[in-house]
Order: C-alpha cells, then structure tokens, then sequence
C-alpha cells in the first residue's frame, strides 16, 4: 500500500523551510510554525525603546544681532513629555516617532510649534535626541532619521501689523 506523501513549505523569520511529511506529522508542523510566528510578532510589538532628551540649554540659545536668547522649550515623543536630561522608556509599536516641540522667546513674542515624524533604526533600542537651530530639521536623532519636519505654529508678535495698530490706538 502506498503511503500518501505531503512535501510543506513554511516560512519562519523569513527563513523558507521544506519538509517531506506524512499528513498527521504535516498538519502538527505547520501548527507549530505558525504559533512560532505569532510569539515572535507579539515579541516584536511587546518592545520597548528608551528615549533619550539629551538636548542642553546651550544648545537651545538663539543668537540674534540684539543679543543671545534662551527660549522655554518643551518636547513631547509620542504625545509623552520629556524633560531635559531626562530618559522615557516607549512601547515600540512600530518604527515611526512623532517628536513635538514647543518654544518660547521672548516672553512670547516669538514662539512656535514643529511636529517632526521620524523613523527608528530597526534594531535600535535607544533614540538620543539633540536639538540644533542652524540644522535644517533642528531635530537631531542617533539611531534615527527624520522624515518630515512640520511646522504646526508661529506667532511674532513684533512683526503682527494688527497688533503694532490695536498699541498705536
């Protein structure tokens, strides 16, 4: 009698595996790749990556020819606040980080708001964030790129024609 014979093909870590099989030992096999599969998809969206703020005030001053200017400042990641200095571990749920940061100089006359969509290296467990006025994303990522820099506020005061009218009044 002839034994009915099944060769399987199945994926595991983007590794293709063949295997001649009988029916029973075949169906068991591919049961276990694919719970293989899913434990590593859930491990992969159970990770975590450790933020760091490493921007510094003498990185945040702004020369302008009336002088030098320390601005407040606030960063998000995420929709999270992170101090300077400071660390904030994420879940990585995938690979994209928003980076929101808010200014203010001059008691307000100068302030502002980017939104900054940056991509994480794939295997990258820590992002250094640094922060540079004459760079043209000013966002500075180690272990990142940024892919767009959004500029979601501005408001000059000194430069607001209705406003210098409403004062002159």
């Amino acid at each position: 009698m002839k034994q009915k014979v099944t060769i399987i093909f199945f994926l595991i870590n983007s590794h293709i595996y063949c295997q001649k099989q009988t029916p029973p030992q075949s169906i068991r096999l591919l049961k276990k790749s694919f719970a293989g599969q899913e434990n590593t998809k859930k491990s992969k969206l159970n990770q975590e990556i450790t933020i760091h703020n490493n921007i510094t005030p003498i990185m945040l001053k702004y020369k302008h020819w009336t002088g030098t200017y320390n601005p407040t400042f606030t960063i998000c990641v995420n929709n999270t606040k992170i101090e300077q200095g400071q660390t904030v571990t994420l879940p990585k749920t995938d690979k994209l980080l928003v980076i929101r940061y808010d200014y203010s100089f001059a008691n307000g006359y100068k302030k502002g708001t980017h939104e900054v969509t940056c991509i994480v290296a794939n295997n990258a467990k820590n992002v250094h964030i640094t922060f540079d006025w004459t760079d043209a994303n000013r966002i500075i990522l180690e272990n990142g790129t940024v892919l767009e820099d959004k500029k979601v506020n501005f408001t000059n005061k000194l430069h607001d024609k209705s406003k210098l009218k409403q004062s002159n009044s």
